[in-house]
């Protein structure tokens, strides 16, 4: 004989309710935690790239006289012969190849349309020799780093901005619009129609500088103002890779 229970108690709605809100509870805490924990990372990688990076502009200096490479002649290992043109900014960090451990040091993992260049060649090799390589320069060179360049710095002397995060608002000009890479002087004064911000895309508006000293500083806008206007660099001027 079966024997039915009827002792069996389903969830009452305001039961199933009190569940749901927990469940929903520790999934919010769970993502919350990941972001946090994720740009946390982001962060760490940016600043041991820049530190990786002013490692290599110190060592090039040493090696030409204190200069950096927009003030070398390409044919003596520089850069200056691109200094103006903003189609070439990648040829200032492709010069540094032989300082820098992988052209991944130059993106920001959080950058994800950056080129993944895996080598610091200009165009791929013919062949089966270029069968893997995805090469730094070229056309779209300027896709291959997440970091500007101000060639108003000066490694001899503190107080110059020499690199940061590419995602700057300046007046008109959005670094996450640019298809191209552009040369930007942002001045010393920032009313409101020339405000200069960090925008959301890499450091949710957020970002990190990189100074003459070697000193990485991670900034909001209010600092990133305030940097600005505190630096040597005269008019700020700065050369932008392609945003997108």
């Amino acid at each position: 004989m079966i024997i039915k229970n009827n002792n069996k108690k389903a969830f009452t709605r305001l039961e199933l309710l009190v569940l749901v809100i927990v469940l929903f509870s520790l999934l919010t805490l769970f993502k919350l935690n990941s972001y946090g924990t994720s740009k946390k990372y982001t962060l760490s990688i940016c600043k041991y790239n820049l530190m990786q990076i002013y490692e290599a502009f110190h060592g090039f200096s040493k090696d030409h006289e204190d200069k950096l490479p927009w003030e070398v002649a390409t044919k003596d290992g520089g850069s200056a012969d691109s200094l103006g043109s903003y189609k070439e900014h990648w040829k200032h960090w492709q010069v540094l190849s032989n300082r820098l451990s992988d052209p991944k040091v130059v993106r920001c993992p959080k950058d994800r349309n950056r080129n993944k260049a895996n080598s610091f060649v200009t165009a791929k090799p013919r062949g089966s020799a270029g069968k893997y390589v995805i090469p730094f320069g070229g056309t779209r060179g300027n896709m291959s780093m997440s970091y500007f360049l101000s060639a108003e710095a000066k490694l001899t002397e503190p107080g110059f901005i020499l690199a940061g995060d590419r995602n700057i608002y300046f007046g008109k000009y959005n670094n996450d619009n640019d298809s191209k890479g552009a040369i930007k002087k942002l001045g010393k004064k920032f009313a409101s129609k020339n405000k200069v911000e960090w925008t959301e895309s890499l450091h949710d508006r957020s970002g990190i500088l990189l100074n003459s000293d070697g000193a990485i500083s991670y900034t909001n806008n209010e600092l990133l103002e305030e940097n600005l206007r505190n630096s040597k660099n005269k008019n700020n001027e700065v050369r932008f890779p392609i945003g997108k």
